[in-house]
C-alpha cells in the first residue's frame, strides 16, 4: 500500500506491473522472493535466536553463485567454487557449535532459513532473467502485491490475531515501511544495475548487524562458534562475489 501510494504520489505510470500478460511469471517471482522466504524465516525464528538466523541469510550470494552459473552462464570460477565450500563449511561450524539441542524442530528451523536462502537465491537469478528492463518501483510493487495475495488465504485461515500493544505495532511498521517497502526499492535498483550477485553480497552486512541488535537490544550472547561460522561464511561470500574485471572498470 505504501509504494502504491508513493507511485501515485509521485505519477510513477511505470509503476504499475502488468499481471494481464504474464501472470505466471509475476506470482513465480514473487513465491521465491517474498511470500514462502518470508512465512520460511518467521516461522523458523520462532525456534533459532535472531543472530543465528542473520547469519543463516549471509549465505544467499553462495546459492546465487550457482543459480547464475547455470541460468545466467556466469563462470564459475575456482574462486568461486572455493568460496561457495567455505561458505557451507561456515555453516556447518555455525550449526554445529551454535548452542543448538539440535531436536528435529531446531534443525528443521535451520533448514527453513537455508531453504529460504535458496529461494531468494534463486528469485533474484529469475528476476534478472525475466524482468530485465522492468523499473524497480514496478518490480518491488509487482512483488509484494502478488506476495500478499498468495499469503492471503494462510492469514484468512488463522482466525483472530492476538492484542497488538505498541511495540508489536512499532515492528510491524518498521518491518513494512523500512526493511521491505523502502528496501525493496533499493533491491530491485542494484540487481537491474549490477546483477544478482553483487546485489545480494548486502548479505555482508545482514549478519553482522544481526550480531550487535541481538545482543544489544534481546541480549542474545555471541558465542565464539558464531563468530567463527560468521568469518567462514563472509570469506566464501567474499570469493564468490570478488569481480574479475580490471580495478578501473571495476571502480
Amino acid at each position: 500500500m505504501t509504494l502504491i501510494a508513493y507511485a501515485l504520489a509521485t505519477g510513477r505510470r511505470d509503476a504499475f506491473p502488468d499481471f494481464g500478460k504474464r501472470p505466471a511469471a509475476w506470482f513465480l517471482m514473487a513465491a521465491l522472493s517474498g511470500a514462502v522466504p518470508f512465512l520460511l524465516i518467521s516461522t523458523a525464528e520462532l525456534r533459532l535466536s535472531a543472530s543465528l538466523a542473520a547469519i543463516l541469510n549471509a549465505t544467499v550470494p553462495l546459492f546465487t553463485a550457482v543459480f547464475a552459473a547455470s541460468w545466467l552462464a556466469e563462470p564459475l570460477r575456482p574462486g568461486k567454487i572455493l568460496g561457495v565450500a567455505l561458505g557451507f563449511f561456515g555453516v556447518v561450524v555455525l550449526v554445529g557449535g551454535g548452542g543448538l539441542a539440535l531436536s528435529t524442530l531446531e534443525l528443521a528451523a535451520v533448514g527453513a532459513s537455508l531453504t529460504a536462502a535458496v529461494l531468494y537465491a534463486a528469485g533474484g537469478v529469475y528476476t534478472k532473467r525475466r524482468f530485465g528492463g522492468t523499473s524497480s518501483l514496478s518490480l518491488a510493487v509487482g512483488l509484494l502485491s502478488a506476495s500478499a495475495i498468495l499469503v492471503a488465504p494462510l492469514a484468512i485461515g488463522t482466525g483472530h490475531l492476538p492484542e497488538v500493544g505498541p511495540v508489536v505495532l512499532a515492528s510491524v511498521l518498521g518491518l513494512a515501511l523500512l526493511c521491505t517497502a523502502f528496501a525493496y526499492l533499493i533491491y530491485f535498483h542494484l540487481l537491474q544495475k549490477v546483477g544478482p550477485t553483487p546485489t545480494l553480497s548486502v548479505t555482508f552486512l545482514v549478519p553482522v548487524f544481526g550480531l550487535a541488535w541481538s545482543d544489544v537490544l534481546l541480549g542474545e550472547p555471541i558465542a565464539i562458534s558464531s563468530l567463527a561460522g560468521l568469518a567462514l561464511i563472509l570469506l566464501g561470500v567474499g570469493l564468490v562475489t570478488r569481480s574479475p574485471v580490471p580495478a578501473a572498470k571495476a571502480r
